[in-house]
This record gives structure tokens, C-alpha cells and sequence, in this order.
């Protein structure tokens, strides 16, 4: 069997040891950098964008989507079993890995647009974390809003969150938060508060990150917005 790939019981990846005892049953396909390396397969991998390392969410496959995985890794297992010192395994392989990858990818967008029926509901949900944050003064002691909070409140991993949020937007979700940080920041300096008041007041740890943010967001500095 090649060192760079190797199947596992499950529970010996994905998680980390905590001394919590579990039982889980199935089977992990785990592979090592190498089997790739120097192929079509490692340049494009970035688009399968399920297999991330902080994707935490499950593919919801169909009955006959499933049968197609499990077939194509069983073959798999027979190839690495009868043909352990074939010289075109490797390629086998990968032809076989390509296929479940493309497999994954095409339920994965399929579940993001299923999404689409719930996504105005997030962003609303989204908008409301936000005005909940900035009123309840969690800025003050834990800074600006990130990604990962934002989805870890609504019950999203950051990378699938980011992609419902840009599918229905156009945007991204960081984008989603500066724009809110940036009109919270343009009512305190109307209020009469000053560049470091309005800095501090929303969590920024130095002015001039604030002013770097507004300036990329608007085109103006502070003061200039306030000079128009």
C-alpha cells in the first residue's frame, strides 16, 4: 500500500483528544501531500471548496449520491489490495479521487443554493447579531466583530457561512461587517464625537486602524467626511 494514502477507522482523525470518551463507526480516506504532488490535481484543489480545514458542516447527500461515493472508494480499496506494486496505481488513484472530489463539489453548490430560500433570513439574523453586539458594548472588551464569531452565533462554520452570505450578497461577510462598523461610525462622528472617540467607541485598538477601514470604505477620511 503507497505511504501517501491510507485508510483509517474514523475515530482516528478530525478531532482532537480531549479525554472525552465517544464511539463513532465508518471509515476515514486520509492521504498525504505526495499523492498529489506535481499534478493537475494539486493546482486545483482550491476549488473544491467543501474540504477545508475549518469546514465543519455536513454534505447532506441523497441515497443514490452516497452509493456512488462508497462504490467508487470501494474500488479504490480493491486497487490499493490487487495492485499494490502496479506502476500506474498512483494515476488509478487519483482518477478515482478526482471522481469523488467532483462528486462532493456538485452536492456541496447544490446544498448552497439550497440554502438560497433561508439566506434573506440569515442576513437578517446576521444584521441582528451585529445590532446586538454594538448595543450591548461587546466591542469594548472583545473588539471588532469577526467572521468566525459571527458564524459561531448562527450556527455556521466560517467558510460555509462566508459562502452563503456571498451567494446571496455579491459580497463577502467581512465586507458585510465593515459596511455596518462604517455606518455606526459615520452617526457617533455625527454626534459630535471625535476621530479617537469614534475609534475607541467601536472597538478599534488605535485610531488609525479606523481611519485606514473608513477611508478603504468610503473614499474619505474621517475628517473629510465630516468636512463635506
Amino acid at each position: 500500500m503507497p505511504r501517501s494514502l491510507r485508510w483509517l477507522p474514523a475515530s482516528w482523525g478530525g478531532g482532537e483528544d480531549n479525554g472525552q470518551l465517544f464511539s463513532i463507526s465508518g471509515w476515514a480516506l486520509l492521504w498525504s501531500p505526495e499523492l498529489l504532488h506535481g499534478t493537475d490535481l494539486e493546482r486545483q484543489i482550491d476549488r473544491y471548496q467543501f474540504f477545508s480545514y475549518f469546514f465543519a458542516d455536513s454534505l447532506r447527500m441523497e441515497p443514490n449520491e452516497w452509493l456512488c461515493i462508497t462504490q467508487l472508494l470501494a474500488l479504490m480499496r480493491q486497487e490499493l489490495t490487487d495492485h499494490d506494486d502496479s506502476p500506474s496505481l498512483r494515476f488509478v488513484l487519483l482518477g478515482y479521487l478526482r471522481l469523488i472530489l467532483e462528486y462532493c463539489n456538485r452536492i456541496y453548490l447544490r446544498q448552497l443554493s439550497e440554502e438560497d430560500k433561508e439566506s434573506s433570513d440569515l442576513l437578517k439574523r446576521f444584521h441582528d447579531l451585529l445590532q446586538t453586539y454594538f448595543r450591548e458594548n461587546r466591542q469594548l472588551s472583545l473588539g471588532l466583530p469577526t467572521v468566525a464569531y459571527c458564524a459561531s452565533e448562527l450556527a455556521y462554520s466560517p467558510r460555509y457561512f462566508g459562502d452563503i452570505v456571498h451567494k446571496a450578497t455579491g459580497g463577502t461577510a467581512i465586507g458585510h461587517i465593515h459596511n455596518y462598523v462604517v455606518n455606526q461610525a459615520k452617526s457617533l462622528l455625527m454626534q459630535g464625537h471625535n476621530v479617537g472617540e469614534t475609534s475607541r467607541l467601536l472597538g478599534f485598538d488605535f485610531p488609525h486602524h479606523f481611519t485606514r477601514l473608513f477611508k478603504r470604505m468610503t473614499g474619505l477620511t474621517p475628517s473629510e467626511f465630516l468636512g463635506k
